[in-house]
């Protein structure tokens, strides 16, 4: 009875041991296994492993696509006439799957925000200097993003990181320009009511000539 009961339970300690053995990885994630005895690293895909606790350590890494957005994507850039001018962006980025074994170690917790919003704002800080914020406002926000991001794409690679793509949301004037802007279209707008005016005030004389 004794050795039965014994057996009973060494079997269930066994089955419980073998169930908590199971650990699973998400979709979009990728797990990274250590071994504790030979420190050897691999790679799991997405679904449910068998890797006890006292054998490996298991650290999940999402490799899906990200979003930078909100603080981390917000910043200032300085252009060629003087001006600060307020970014805000949105870049989808990824970690690289094929480098995650080589790079893993040296990444950060929040990769998006310590890694990918600096080198971006850094990016777009060395090549705003080249255009001046009119035609930023204009037309050359786009050339600059995307020069931008080939720039910041280089970099993270060798991080580990491939940069899908940036887009800049959002364009913010300092005060000053605004108001010189504001200031140079009412005096536009006055100068085409003067004119409107001449031209009305022609028209009236000839009209008494005849």
């Amino acid at each position: 009875v004794l050795l039965g009961a014994a057996l009973v339970i060494a079997l269930s300690s066994g089955a419980r041991w073998v169930e908590r053995g199971f650990q699973s990885v998400a979709p979009g994630e990728a797990g990274l296994v250590v071994s504790k005895f030979t420190g050897t690293t691999r790679i799991v895909s997405p679904g449910s492993h068998f890797l006890p606790g006292s054998f490996y350590v298991l650290t999940r890494m999402r490799v899906s696509d990200q979003l930078l957005s909100g603080p981390a994507a917000t910043f200032t850039v300085p252009t060629r006439d003087g001006f600060a001018v307020g970014l805000v962006i949105q870049a989808r980025w990824a970690l690289d799957r094929g480098q995650l074994l080589a790079r893993w170690a040296g990444l950060p917790a929040d990769p998006g925000t310590e890694v990918v919003g600096p080198v971006l704002a850094s990016a777009f800080r060395a090549l705003a200097p080249e255009y001046d914020a009119p035609s930023l406002l204009a037309s050359k926000r786009e050339e600059l993003a995307a020069r931008a991001t080939k720039q910041a794409g280089e970099r993270l690679a060798e991080a580990g990181i491939v940069l899908k793509d940036v887009l800049v949301g959002d364009l913010k004037l300092p005060a000053e320009f605004e108001r010189g802007r504001l200031a140079l279209l009412e005096q536009s707008q006055l100068v085409e009511r003067t004119e409107a005016n001449l031209r009305f005030k022609k028209q009236e004389i000839e009209q008494q000539r005849l």
